[in-house]
């Protein structure tokens, strides 16, 4: 392994790191006002939050003006957006906003909390306000927003939001293994597959539960021209093989197959996934849910076609740090074949969803990594296309 790499590798996760601990620290500096109501929440806000509300409310006219003058506009303009917004919030989202509800208005959570990044999202449209409260960090609903939210009729509210996340999760799901999807397909595909449930979707509707999506979850993303899975990072790449594939078909998947993709903690159980897990749980050297964790980064890495080389370097330093100290060429090899066995049977957005396997068997095309210990690269690349 090339140890500059790994060196590269573990100075971006403790910048990440430590770019969290900043970041969660800036919400902390915030209080709860004595009075929760819109007008105390947007006043206690820095100019640039007020900036971000107005951007994500796209509150026009707005652009220059100075903080209480925008403080006083958004007072106005946040309402209106949450009695709409309100209206394509998913499952998980109601939840959150029914614990703070039934709290009256304010509860503590805490601030490293696996909420807290998605929680702030909806701060930066004005559903929500954060700060210190008895000595706790506690998110809050003004009162304004707390009444608008209260004032849905129960039973239809939720058949509204299970739509929703039904909605929501054949979005993800399509994303999961396409990565991107030009709006027409996306829209089609999608009402291909709520009408096998009899769910009659229109284009509106599907794009204001995306938008949520791409605020609450961060699991989609808007381009130009279509949406993407909220995991792909190098939309450079990916655009560029799909170009080269422009006549391949997309890959068909059941609804049952696309909906389960869709969940939060899903992760396709390949062969090649179960061998790597049970490689961790054989070695001893990290626990089965990390061995789950870093499986799902291998993954993220591939996807937006990392070097395999790179991916290996980053699986040794965090899961198998002792590898190259005892010079097991063995063990390493046999995680590299793991990690090559994965790319081959992955569902690869590059290849419109199908598997390198799947391509090299019944076509004779895809892209197949073998790896050669022999090489000092650690493998080599053929395309049989």
């Amino acid at each position: 392994m090339n140890e500059e790499l790994q060196v590269e590798l573990q100075e971006a996760l403790k910048q990440e790191k430590q770019e969290m601990t900043a970041w969660v620290k800036a919400l902390m500096r915030h209080t709860v006002p004595e009075t929760r109501s819109l007008k105390p929440m947007l006043q206690n806000m820095t100019l640039r939050e007020l900036q971000d509300i107005r951007a994500n409310l796209d509150v026009k006219g707005a652009g220059r003006l100075r903080k209480a003058e925008l403080a006083a506009r958004l007072e106005e303009a946040v309402p209106p957006f949450a009695r709409k917004w309100l209206q394509t919030i998913i499952q998980s989202e109601y939840r959150f906003l029914t614990r703070i509800a039934d709290a009256g208005g304010v509860m503590a959570f805490p601030p490293d909390s696996e909420l807290t990044e998605s929680a702030d999202r909806l701060r930066a449209m004005g559903i929500i306000g954060c700060g210190m409260h008895g000595g706790k960090f506690c998110w809050y609903m003004p009162e304004e927003i707390l009444q608008i939210f209260r004032s849905f009729e129960k039973e239809s509210f939720e058949a509204q939001i299970l739509r929703n996340t039904t909605i929501g999760r054949i979005v993800t799901g399509c994303l999961y293994y396409y990565g991107f999807l030009p709006f027409e397909e996306l829209f089609s595909r999608v009402q291909s597959y709520l009408s096998q449930k009899d769910i009659d979707a229109d284009q509106e509707e599907i794009t204001g539960i995306l938008l949520n999506l791409a605020e609450w979850s961060g699991t989609v993303a808007f381009t130009e021209d279509g949406v993407v899975s909220g995991a792909l990072t190098e939309d450079d790449f990916v655009r560029e093989e799909l170009a080269k594939r422009e006549s391949m078909p997309y890959a068909e998947f059941s609804y049952d197959e696309i909906f389960a993709a869709g969940a939060d903690t899903f992760l396709e159980e390949t062969p090649a996934v179960r061998s790597f897990l049970y490689y961790f749980l054989k070695q001893g050297t990290i626990s089965l849910v990390a061995a789950r964790d870093l499986l799902e980064n291998v993954i993220f890495m591939l996807q937006n076609g990392r070097d395999i080389n790179e991916i290996f370097a980053f699986v040794v330093s965090q899961g198998h740090p002792d590898l190259l100290k005892k010079q097991n060429v063995e063990s390493g090899y046999e995680l590299l074949q793991l990690l090559v066995a994965i790319n081959n049977e992955m569902h690869l957005w590059i290849f419109k969803g199908h598997s390198p396997q799947e391509l090299a068997e019944n076509a004779g095309r895809g892209i197949l990594f073998h790896p050669d210990p022999q090489a000092q690269d650690a493998c080599q690349l053929t395309d049989p296309m």
